[in-house]
């Protein structure tokens, strides 16, 4: 992957303890924490054919603010931000071979699946602690390597704004997690010199959505799947009761957010659909909102006859089909009072 090959425009400014002066974090007693303080769920990355047209839909239709377009060699992105720093990464390809020698992951992705959630980013504390610390494990590593932004009309290049670090051989379901740490003093001055592509200038959405609170992984067998999280340093929770999907599920704590492990129980239910096209991989994400009646009456009326009402893991909910949001289940819902 190119240097600049990495995920997001601009992060806000997260104070830091124990920051060098280059703005990354000293590697510290991090002991046997692989995520340090870094808050783990961080952001999904999902491919779509038509950037243009899946942002219109999020916007117009689901009730999401629109922030600036980023492009790449082969490459556009755009983000969903929300107000706790996680963010949805709406990202295409412009020119294939480009793609093939920028983000190869990309095209061939969009080759089997079309669109969908290819990855979930960690957020750590230090990249170079992550490297060493699944290194130690048996892992082998690529990275940590610098990642910047590319905007239209910025002549100049841009410094790095974060570090990221991946696994070169499948080490959990779908190989789908990577691990970034951000240069969190960069992207306060970088923030400050241009506003207008600041991530604070688009948290807030007519839906009241907040942040992602989990991220769902579609497994063979959620026993396996989490002995493959706890082998890279995530805790595995217990198998949770069952909900709309009626799955046996289980929690990979993160930090911040949760991984929800969805083994299928049923041939026609949701998830085994879902693994029949795609198999193992990310499935859907549960993001927490203000309020769900506001997010209903925002949404265009064709979605809102179509929502799906459950009590979800985190309290009262809605589902928005995959069908009608580029690959995504997308769970709305209120936190319990």
């Amino acid at each position: 992957m190119n240097k600049t090959g990495a995920w997001v425009l601009l992060a806000p400014y997260l104070a830091v303890a124990g920051c060098a002066e280059d703005g990354r974090v000293e590697l510290g007693a991090y002991g046997a924490d692989l995520l340090g303080d870094g808050k783990g769920v961080d952001h999904v990355v999902v491919a779509v054919r038509d950037l243009e047209a899946s942002l219109s839909f999020f916007a117009d239709s689901l009730g999401f603010s629109r922030a600036p377009l980023a492009q790449f060699p082969g490459v556009a992105n755009t983000e969903l931000w929300f107000s706790d720093t996680t963010y949805l990464e709406l990202i295409t390809v412009t020119d294939r071979e480009q793609a093939m020698g920028f983000m190869p992951q990309l095209p061939e992705f969009l080759d089997r699946h079309e669109r969908g959630a290819m990855y979930l980013g960690l957020d750590v504390a230090s990249a170079t602690h992550a490297v060493e610390y699944l290194s130690e494990r048996g892992f082998e590593m690529m990275g940590p390597l610098p990642g910047s932004a590319a905007f239209e009309g910025l002549d100049e290049p841009l410094p790095d704004m974060w570090h990221y670090v991946m696994f070169l051989q499948p080490a959990v379901p779908a190989n789908a997690i990577f691990f970034i740490e951000y240069d969190r003093a960069t992207l306060d001055i970088l923030a400050q010199e241009y506003p207008v592509y600041a991530p604070q200038q688009y948290m807030s959405h007519p839906n009241t959505a907040l942040g992602i609170q989990a991220v769902w992984m579609a497994v063979n067998n959620v026993d396996a799947a989490a002995a493959a999280f706890e082998s890279v340093g995530l805790l595995a929770g217990p198998v949770l009761e069952r909900n709309f999907f009626t799955d046996r599920a289980r929690k990979i704590e993160t930090g911040h957010g949760d991984i929800v492990l969805l083994e299928p129980t049923e041939d026609d239910g949701f998830t085994a659909r879902f693994m029949e096209e795609r198999g193992e991989g990310i499935m859907g994400v549960s993001l927490r909102v203000g309020s769900l009646a506001r997010a209903r009456e925002v949404m265009a009326p064709g979605i809102a006859r179509r929502l799906l009402p459950h009590t979800g893991f985190y309290g009262g909910a809605f589902l928005v089909q995959p069908v009608l949001t580029r690959g995504l289940w997308i769970e709305f819902f209120e936190e319990r009072q």
